[in-house]
């Protein structure tokens, strides 16, 4: 898949195979709710890896953000990780 021309974006359950596999990739660790167990452990996530062949925190970054008041820097993982929970 490393010559295809376009952007691409996948999901995956985390593990190191799959790390393995998309060594090279720009990955972002995640955590989802686990659909299949919500009746029995309401709750459960599970680790996931978005990964795509494009620096995928650059639409976050390309966004006005409001201005910190600790002078603490931005933390754009945090942002993206957040709004993909909503």
């Amino acid at each position: 898949m490393g010559d295809i021309k376009g952007r691409v974006l996948l999901s995956y359950n985390d593990c190191p195979y799959i790390r393995d596999l998309y060594d090279g990739w720009q990955l972002l660790e995640c955590s989802r709710i686990h659909g299949m167990a919500q009746r029995y452990r309401a709750g459960e996530e599970y680790p996931e890896l978005l990964i795509g062949n494009f620096d995928l925190l650059e639409s976050v970054r390309e966004k006005p953000l409001q201005m910190t008041f600790d002078g603490e820097p931005i933390d754009y993982e945090k942002i993206l990780k957040e709004s993909i929970r909503k």
